[in-house]
């Protein structure tokens, strides 16, 4: 979308009226000196200009030099304070039917351009239009490209900053940044009937204000241009819809901001859930040469829990990468099951590991697995691995079998259950444990913790969330009581644990002998484990017949 050339030049003139002004100045100086020339005799004016280009010509090396050394000096990182900046429009070309899922988000945003294409209706009947749109979400949800589709939608212009870009160490200069966007946003709503001011991050500047002696007045007074202009938008009926976007909680912004006539409609991001995993990983994959036959979209959709749209597409990307680099055709499952660890966990790493430590890793991470396997009711699995990534010798990898909103307390122990597996397993093993322990004992604690402190399930009867008291309003008997509740819930996973370990320790066994051989197993290798192990009935029966291949 191309903007017309008067509103280009209102627009050069509002953000640099100092250089219009010397320009016009110049114009008439020069345009007089050539009048006064026309007026000498003819000796005088060609003589005058004969030296004219010498004098020209130093001149303009001389003030070359000096504005050079100038701007030099003062672009030492505080250019911004002496120059004004222009927030030209986007050309947009990002449409609803390029956002894969999220479709209630878009039905959302559907109505917001429904209602910017009303615009001059609901001014004629005297309603109020869409003044202020907030996103809240987690990162990489897609919250500026719907932003961008909903300009494109309404086919109006799209000015896009950051709260970032609108603060500054010097008083007054963000406040200024506000009003020049406000400004350009009015030019363009003026010709084209409506406009899109877009921020991003905008609790850079919309965080809740603070009135202390250290307050930072920066911050406060672009929080309070930003306020004036929204308001003088319903004011002066200007058609200017600002759309803002944040990752941090909307109790972190100030009240102000949140209020009716601002950001009063909210529309509020949640990561992917499993149909609209698949359906991302169907478009991201779409694009790429894979192994239809066995990538199973719904597997890979159940295993990616938790993640944006974002952190699935850089993991397709990393198994493309990884399939050209180990000069595969189309991406392969073992591609996909690399990029997903690599991702998480990093590279592999080089270094030697003693025999006796890979040992002992296998042992603790079979301890997790088996435990998982069968204490869990909310943990799966699909990957178990002793090879050396960044800070970790073994790992497994896991997954929630159904992405609930809330948890029981069988849900708790079980995964307190699995996460002492790695623990039971080198007990069992070695009658004693090492270091790799820690960070299952802090998981678990923080578990346990949740359960007793803030959900009421300890054993002592003690209801209410004793996180929002301060430690001083407790008592020290509740402390205590409180306390072994924590205690007795972790003896209590830990008796469980060990009791299903040592029922089952043939199949640990199993599960480190193949470990010790491969270094890693898939689901599919697991399971033939698993099955073998509980078809023999749960008891070694001659030597385990399994391949990697």
């Amino acid at each position: 979308m191309k903007t017309p050339w008067k509103t280009k030049v209102k627009i050069w003139i509002r953000l640099n009226r100092s250089a219009f002004f010397v320009l016009l100045t110049s114009a008439l100086i020069l345009g007089g000196a050539i009048y006064g020339i026309s007026l000498l005799d003819s000796y005088p004016r060609t003589q005058l200009l004969a030296q004219t280009p010498v004098y020209l010509l130093k001149q303009t090396v001389g003030t070359f030099l000096w504005v050079f050394i100038i701007i030099k000096f003062l672009q030492r990182g505080d250019d911004e304070l002496f120059s004004k900046h222009s927030y030209a429009a986007q050309d947009t070309d990002v449409h609803f039917s390029d956002i894969v899922g999220a479709e209630e988000i878009k039905r959302e945003a559907q109505d917001i351009v429904t209602l910017l294409k009303r615009e001059g209706n609901l001014h004629a009947v005297g309603a109020r239009t869409v003044r202020g749109v907030l996103m809240i979400g987690p990162p990489g949800c897609g919250k500026t490209f719907l932003a961008k589709a909903i300009a494109t939608e309404a086919g109006i212009p799209f000015l896009s900053t950051s709260g970032s870009e609108m603060t500054d160490m010097y008083v007054g200069v963000g406040a200024s940044k506000i009003r020049d966007v406000f400004y350009q946003a009015r030019l363009l709503a003026q010709t084209y009937g409506s406009c899109i001011i877009f921020f991003d991050e905008i609790d850079a500047i919309g965080k809740k204000r603070s009135f202390g002696f250290d307050a930072d007045q920066e911050t406060n007074k672009t929080l309070n241009q930003l306020l004036v202009e929204m308001d003088g938008i319903v004011k002066q009926r200007d058609n200017i819809t600002v759309i803002a976007a944040t990752n941090a909680p909307e109790e972190m912004l100030d009240p102000a901001l949140l209020r009716a006539g601002r950001f009063d409609r909210k529309l509020h991001y949640d990561l992917p859930t499993r149909e609209e995993r698949e359906a991302l990983l169907t478009h991201f994959l779409g694009r790429k040469n894979y192994d239809a036959t066995k990538i199973l979209v719904p597997f890979w959709a159940g295993v990616t829990t938790y993640r944006s749209p974002a952190e699935l597409e850089n993991f397709i990307e990393e198994a493309e990468i990884i399939s050209q680099r180990n000069a595969h055709e189309v991406i392969m499952v073992e591609d996909m099951s690399e990029a997903l660890e690599r991702i998480e966990l990093g590279l592999r790493r080089t270094k030697k590991v003693m025999q006796k430590e890979r040992e002992a890793t296998a042992y603790h991470e079979a301890g997790h697995l088996v435990a998982i396997h069968y204490l869990s009711p909310i943990q799966s699995y699909f990957k178990i691995s002793i090879v050396f990534r960044k800070e970790t010798l073994g790992v497994v990898h896991t997954f929630a079998k159904e992405e609930s909103i809330i948890k029981s307390r069988e849900e708790y122990l079980g995964h307190i259950q699995g996460l002492l597996g790695g623990y039971v397993g080198e007990k069992v093993k070695y009658n004693a444990t090492t270091s790799g322990v820690a960070n299952d004992f802090k998981h678990a604690m923080q578990l346990a913790h949740s359960m007793v402190f803030r959900h009421g399930m300890g054993e002592s009867g003690h209801i209410g969330d004793y996180t929002s008291l301060p430690r001083a309003m407790m008592s020290e008997q509740l402390r205590r009581e409180l306390n072994e509740d924590i205690e007795r819930i972790l003896r209590f996973c830990l008796q469980e644990t060990e009791k299903q370990l040592r029922k089952r320790w043939d199949l640990v066994e199993m599960i480190v002998g193949q470990l010790m051989e491969y270094d890693e197993l898939e689901l599919l290798q697991i399971k033939a484990i698993i099955d073998q192990y509980e078809n023999a009935g749960k008891t070694k029966n001659g030597p385990l017949t399994f391949s990697k291949a």
